[in-house]
Protein backbone atom coordinates (compact mmCIF):
# COMPACT_ATOMS: atom_id res chain seq x y z
CA UNK A 1 0.00 0.00 0.00
CA UNK A 2 1.30 3.46 -0.85
CA UNK A 3 1.83 6.14 1.75
CA UNK A 4 -0.60 8.78 1.87
CA UNK A 5 -0.61 12.17 0.26
CA UNK A 6 -3.12 15.20 1.52
CA UNK A 7 -3.88 16.04 -2.44
CA UNK A 8 -2.61 18.39 -4.74
CA UNK A 9 0.06 21.47 -3.07
CA UNK A 10 0.80 23.18 -6.59
CA UNK A 11 0.04 22.57 -10.08
CA UNK A 12 1.88 24.45 -12.93
CA UNK A 13 0.86 26.91 -15.72
CA UNK A 14 3.24 27.96 -18.23
CA UNK A 15 2.84 31.37 -19.60
CA UNK A 16 4.55 33.53 -22.15
CA UNK A 17 4.13 36.41 -20.26
CA UNK A 18 3.83 36.54 -16.27
CA UNK A 19 3.27 39.64 -15.22
CA UNK A 20 0.19 39.48 -17.92
CA UNK A 21 -0.76 35.97 -16.59
CA UNK A 22 -0.46 37.06 -12.98
CA UNK A 23 -2.46 40.27 -13.25
CA UNK A 24 -5.29 37.75 -14.66
CA UNK A 25 -5.35 35.25 -11.97
CA UNK A 26 -5.40 38.31 -9.51
CA UNK A 27 -8.06 39.94 -10.78
CA UNK A 28 -10.39 37.53 -11.86
CA UNK A 29 -9.97 34.89 -8.91
CA UNK A 30 -8.39 36.91 -6.42
CA UNK A 31 -5.30 35.14 -6.23
CA UNK A 32 -2.74 36.54 -4.10
CA UNK A 33 1.41 36.26 -5.64
CA UNK A 34 2.68 34.91 -2.91
CA UNK A 35 6.74 34.22 -3.82
CA UNK A 36 8.22 35.93 -7.03
CA UNK A 37 10.60 34.14 -8.88
CA UNK A 38 12.20 36.63 -10.63
CA UNK A 39 11.79 36.14 -14.81
CA UNK A 40 11.67 33.15 -14.56
CA UNK A 41 7.74 32.37 -12.74
CA UNK A 42 5.73 33.01 -9.86
CA UNK A 43 3.77 31.18 -7.09
CA UNK A 44 0.10 32.25 -5.99
CA UNK A 45 -2.08 31.42 -3.16
CA UNK A 46 -5.17 29.69 -5.31
CA UNK A 47 -6.76 27.86 -1.95
CA UNK A 48 -6.39 27.38 1.40
CA UNK A 49 -3.28 24.62 0.86
CA UNK A 50 -3.37 25.31 -3.10
CA UNK A 51 -0.41 26.96 -4.93
CA UNK A 52 -1.09 28.08 -8.94
CA UNK A 53 2.84 28.29 -10.15
CA UNK A 54 3.41 30.60 -13.22
CA UNK A 55 6.16 29.71 -15.32
CA UNK A 56 7.53 31.74 -18.04
CA UNK A 57 7.57 29.21 -20.90
CA UNK A 58 11.23 27.52 -21.53
CA UNK A 59 12.80 29.08 -18.34
CA UNK A 60 12.21 26.14 -16.11
CA UNK A 61 14.52 24.14 -18.31
CA UNK A 62 18.14 24.40 -16.70
CA UNK A 63 16.92 23.75 -13.52
CA UNK A 64 17.89 20.65 -11.52
CA UNK A 65 14.72 19.19 -11.37
CA UNK A 66 13.64 20.35 -15.34
CA UNK A 67 10.17 21.03 -16.63
CA UNK A 68 8.51 22.92 -19.19
CA UNK A 69 5.47 22.43 -20.42
CA UNK A 70 3.42 23.83 -23.93
CA UNK A 71 -0.16 23.70 -25.86
CA UNK A 72 -3.15 24.64 -23.69
CA UNK A 73 -3.76 22.96 -20.36
CA UNK A 74 -6.49 22.87 -18.34
CA UNK A 75 -7.41 23.57 -14.98
CA UNK A 76 -11.12 23.48 -12.48
CA UNK A 77 -11.42 25.64 -10.27
CA UNK A 78 -14.34 24.32 -7.28
CA UNK A 79 -17.31 26.59 -6.93
CA UNK A 80 -20.00 26.64 -4.64
CA UNK A 81 -23.66 26.21 -6.42
CA UNK A 82 -24.83 29.62 -5.38
CA UNK A 83 -21.73 31.41 -7.07
CA UNK A 84 -22.34 30.09 -10.53
CA UNK A 85 -24.47 32.88 -11.62
CA UNK A 86 -22.33 35.17 -10.20
CA UNK A 87 -19.20 33.88 -11.75
CA UNK A 88 -21.19 33.92 -15.24
CA UNK A 89 -21.83 38.04 -14.63
CA UNK A 90 -18.30 38.36 -13.51
CA UNK A 91 -16.56 36.62 -17.22
CA UNK A 92 -19.20 38.88 -18.90
CA UNK A 93 -18.29 41.89 -17.04
CA UNK A 94 -14.27 41.75 -17.80
CA UNK A 95 -15.31 40.47 -21.40
CA UNK A 96 -13.97 36.60 -21.12
CA UNK A 97 -16.31 34.70 -23.10
CA UNK A 98 -17.60 31.41 -21.83
CA UNK A 99 -16.90 29.08 -24.04
CA UNK A 100 -18.86 26.03 -22.95
CA UNK A 101 -21.37 25.15 -20.08
CA UNK A 102 -21.50 22.07 -18.95
CA UNK A 103 -25.22 20.41 -17.27
CA UNK A 104 -23.45 17.13 -15.71
CA UNK A 105 -25.49 14.24 -15.09
CA UNK A 106 -24.67 14.80 -11.18
CA UNK A 107 -26.68 17.99 -11.02
CA UNK A 108 -23.22 19.88 -11.20
CA UNK A 109 -22.06 23.20 -13.82
CA UNK A 110 -19.19 24.21 -15.59
CA UNK A 111 -18.23 26.94 -16.91
CA UNK A 112 -15.53 26.78 -19.40
CA UNK A 113 -12.84 30.00 -20.42
CA UNK A 114 -9.77 30.67 -21.41
CA UNK A 115 -6.25 33.30 -19.72
CA UNK A 116 -4.70 35.04 -21.61
CA UNK A 117 -2.62 32.11 -23.26
CA UNK A 118 -5.18 30.17 -24.15
CA UNK A 119 -5.16 27.35 -20.91
CA UNK A 120 -8.86 26.19 -20.52
CA UNK A 121 -10.24 26.86 -17.35
CA UNK A 122 -13.17 25.61 -15.53
CA UNK A 123 -15.49 26.85 -12.48
CA UNK A 124 -17.39 23.74 -11.44
CA UNK A 125 -19.93 23.41 -9.28
CA UNK A 126 -20.75 20.18 -6.53
CA UNK A 127 -22.05 17.43 -8.71
CA UNK A 128 -19.06 17.10 -11.36
CA UNK A 129 -17.57 14.08 -10.06
CA UNK A 130 -18.87 11.65 -7.41
CA UNK A 131 -15.90 12.62 -4.72
CA UNK A 132 -17.18 16.44 -5.18
CA UNK A 133 -20.17 16.13 -3.17
CA UNK A 134 -19.09 14.63 -0.15
CA UNK A 135 -19.37 18.06 1.47
CA UNK A 136 -22.75 18.34 0.19
CA UNK A 137 -23.99 15.10 1.20
CA UNK A 138 -22.40 15.79 4.58
CA UNK A 139 -24.55 19.32 5.05
CA UNK A 140 -27.55 17.56 3.91
CA UNK A 141 -27.28 14.56 6.27
CA UNK A 142 -26.71 16.52 9.11
CA UNK A 143 -29.93 18.87 8.40
CA UNK A 144 -31.68 15.92 7.84
CA UNK A 145 -31.00 14.65 10.65
CA UNK A 146 -32.03 17.74 12.61
CA UNK A 147 -35.36 17.69 10.94
CA UNK A 148 -35.98 13.93 11.91
CA UNK A 149 -35.13 14.31 15.27
CA UNK A 150 -37.44 17.05 15.48
CA UNK A 151 -40.02 15.03 13.70
CA UNK A 152 -39.21 12.36 16.64
CA UNK A 153 -39.23 14.83 19.64
CA UNK A 154 -42.76 16.71 18.75
CA UNK A 155 -44.56 12.89 17.88
CA UNK A 156 -43.12 11.07 21.31
CA UNK A 157 -46.23 9.56 22.82
CA UNK A 158 -45.17 10.24 26.40
CA UNK A 159 -45.40 13.92 25.71
CA UNK A 160 -42.03 14.81 26.77
CA UNK A 161 -40.31 16.94 24.71
CA UNK A 162 -36.14 16.33 24.46
CA UNK A 163 -33.85 19.60 24.47
CA UNK A 164 -33.08 19.64 20.72
CA UNK A 165 -31.12 23.09 21.19
CA UNK A 166 -28.88 21.53 23.60
CA UNK A 167 -28.16 19.14 20.97
CA UNK A 168 -27.14 21.54 18.25
CA UNK A 169 -29.82 21.10 16.63
CA UNK A 170 -32.27 24.40 16.17
CA UNK A 171 -35.91 23.88 16.41
CA UNK A 172 -37.38 25.71 13.18
CA UNK A 173 -40.86 25.07 13.63
CA UNK A 174 -43.57 23.71 15.52
CA UNK A 175 -45.39 20.25 14.25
Amino acid sequence: MPPKTAGFLESSLYVNDVDNSARFYEKIFGFEIISDFGGRGCAMQAGPRQVLLLFKKGASKSQSTPHDGDGQLHLAFAIDASELTRWEAWLAENAIPIEDTTHWERGGVSLYFRDPDGHSLEVATPGVWTIYQLSQCRFLRRHLAAVLLVVAVRQDPHGDRLPTESLGFPVVGQI
